[in-house]
């Protein structure tokens, strides 16, 4: 159907008749699609240019004519224009099929749309997505769930920001892992052992940040109490929830420390048994030195021991001599719930109701006391600086006399013992030990009960109390099985009352535990001789004199074994070296007695004169002889010409 080039509406007649106007707009007809517009222009100019020559005022008319109709022409095209189009989409939209398309566009639409926006987006989605995730699991993670199933390197992701490393000034350095956030300060757990009796030590954050810590608590014990609570100002690091049940044997695990000063290392094991009635978790995750007080941690991502320590075997070297080393696969780890209780008790006395009328009514006598105590801490503060000092000794028990007159303590006690020990006053010193041990029974730090105990034994050793040294040891030992020193001092003990199986058992398992202890081959030495197994008992005094070549009674103990073996000429060398670089009277005379007599020439004689001496002895020649290129002060002395032939 043709259609008004100029309005748009339907055209009946025939192309014929296209000089007659519109019935609809009265404008004359055309064909085409909307030129109307552009062949009105010229038209009018034409229009305007025939009335130039009448006069401005037509051509004024003409204008507003023109004007008016072309308003009247616009407005008649769009309004034709819409109600066509509107019919036609009413008339479309009523067919059946229309509908389905339609729908079908939509949806497209649609889904073209927020694909658009999506892609557009995606990052910022994602990110938020993940975020989102990671906020729920880390909320899952830090509070309350330890049923997870993370992956090992999760594991370590998200426990690495709740790990300390911690430091001392006397070099000593391990581990501690966050705990507790609380009223902004931050709780760090690790072992007693790494603390030792600093009240303050050095921090250092996954992050590199560094801070000092307090130490608020000291379980001060072995095994399953070797506990510490650090306290930092501030919140820092991220918590670690401590898991207290559901924990079996076969269960994953990583250790998490610094072993040997290696920062950050993450070993990998199972929970290969429960010790100590649950209380110890044995595992063959690998624990150095350095990773003592650092988390065990099992794949709940929650904390299930506290790392303590790895058992110890000896390794042979190629000279013959034995080290102490790592048992490969046994470490053990105090568990989570013997831990957890630690802190509970510790946050329980922290948060006991302090009444104000209660100190309030403090009597005079009552606030005294108190002031009187905190003074006493004040002056064993003092000694802790000094006690161990020589020269500073009776400065020292001054100070401590001042602070029992105050306020007895079993740590003032244990320091007066270790003073009066180190002046020789034996029986002061047992006094004092004892007096500690008293107060420790009722309250008192039970690492400073097993001290004294050890320290009363080697005084009731001095003065040939065997058994009340043995009864000492005992309880030293039960405390704390693993000490080598323990073990070698009851060694000694029990040779001296006759018991030599006993006291044998004691010196191999303090070897066992020690092998390069400084004075343990010694003993066995002494046990061997006691058994007449003299080359046992040589054999034993080398090794110690390869561990500790300044030993003072290893050459007089072998020159011994030698003489009982029928061995006059390495007695005799031993006796020499026992009596010049120790000063052992007896060595000088067993020496003068079955070698040679020698005296010192005040260094008048030199060394070739020694040397060129017709009458000098077969022994020195030899002993110089060995000496070649060795500088030991007994060396040094012989080529000094120091010793010679007594006329």
């Amino acid at each position: 159907m043709n259609r008004c080039s100029n309005c748009g509406a339907p055209i009946i007649r025939s192309r014929s008749a296209s000089n007659q106007e519109c019935d609809y707009c009265g404008q004359p007809l055309g064909y085409g699609k909307n030129n109307s517009l552009l062949k009105f222009i010229p038209e009018t100019i034409t229009t305007v240019s025939r009335g130039v020559n009448n006069s401005f005022k037509l051509i004024g008319k003409s204008i507003n004519k023109s004007s008016r109709n072309s308003r009247l022409i616009a407005d008649n095209v769009v309004s034709n224009s819409l109600k066509n189009n509107n019919t036609r989409l009413r008339n479309f939209f009523k067919r059946s099929s229309s509908k389905y398309l339609i729908s079908l566009l939509t949806l497209t639409s649609i889904a073209i749309a927020t694909g658009t926006v999506y892609f557009k987006n995606s990052n910022r989605i994602n990110s938020g997505i993940v975020t989102t995730t990671e906020q729920v699991k880390d909320r899952i993670f830090s509070f309350n769930s330890c049923k997870g199933n993370y992956s090992i390197k999760e594991l370590i992701r998200r426990s690495r920001p709740g790990v300390a490393r911690v430091f001392e000034e006397e070099g000593r350095y391990g581990s501690g892992f966050v705990v507790k956030h609380y009223k902004n300060k931050t709780y760090i757990l690790t072992n007693s052992h790494v603390v030792k009796n600093n009240s303050s030590l050095y921090i250092i954050w996954s992050d590199g940040k560094e801070d000092f810590a307090n130490v608020v608590a000291n379980a001060g014990g072995a095994d399953y109490r070797d506990l510490a609570l650090l306290e930092v100002i501030g919140r820092e690091g991220k918590v670690l929830k401590i898991q207290t049940k559901g924990v079996e044997i076969g269960d994953d695990v990583i250790a998490i420390g610094q072993p040997e000063g290696y920062e950050y290392s993450f070993n990998k094991g199972i929970v290969s048994a429960f010790r100590k009635e649950g209380k110890m978790i044995q595992t063959d995750a690998l624990i150095n030195r350095g990773s003592s007080g650092g988390p065990l941690i099992g794949k709940s991502g929650c904390v299930i021991g506290v790392n303590t320590s790895g058992a110890a075997t000896q390794v042979k070297q190629d000279d013959g001599t034995f080290i102490k080393a790592d048992a490969p696969g046994i470490n053990f780890a105090i568990s989570g719930q013997t831990s957890q209780r630690f802190i509970d008790k510790y946050f329980l006395s922290l948060n006991q109701p302090k009444s104000n009328q209660s100190i309030s009514t403090l009597t005079n006598e009552d606030q005294n006391k108190r002031a009187n105590k905190k003074q006493a801490l004040v002056y064993i503060d003092q000694v802790r600086d000094i006690y161990n000092i020589k020269g500073q000794e009776k400065t020292a028990i001054k100070i401590i006399k001042k602070s029992l007159s105050l306020y007895e303590t079993s740590e003032a006690y244990l320091y007066l013992g270790y003073l009066y020990s180190s002046l020789g006053n034996t029986i002061e010193g047992i006094t004092s030990y004892t007096k500690s041990i008293g107060l420790n029974r009722e309250w008192g730090n039970p690492k400073n009960n097993q001290i004294a105990h050890f320290n009363r034994g080697l005084l009731n050793y001095s003065i040939k109390n065997y058994q009340s040294s043995i009864d000492d040891y005992n309880f030293a030992i039960r405390e704390d099985p693993n000490n080598d020193n323990y073990l070698n001092a009851r060694c000694n003990a029990h040779k001296n009352i006759g018991n030599n199986k006993k006291a044998l058992k004691d010196c191999l398992k303090a070897i066992n535990l020690n092998p390069i202890h400084p004075d343990a081959y010694n003993n066995l030495g002494l046990l061997k001789v006691d058994i007449n197994d003299f080359r046992g008992a040589i054999n034993a005094y080398t090794k110690q004199l390869v561990i500790s070549p300044n030993n003072k009674w290893s050459h007089y103990y072998r020159a011994d074994a030698y003489y009982l073996s029928g061995d006059i000429k390495k007695a005799c060398s031993d006796w020499l070296k026992a009596s010049t670089l120790h000063g052992h009277k007896n060595a000088a005379r067993l020496l003068s007695e079955n070698c040679y007599d020698f005296t010192s020439n005040d260094n008048k004689t030199n060394n070739s004169k020694i040397r060129n001496n017709n009458d000098i002895n077969a022994l020195i020649e030899e002993e110089l002889r060995n000496c070649n290129g060795e500088v030991s002060l007994f060396c040094k002395n012989l080529r000094r010409g120091k010793f010679q032939l007594k006329k």
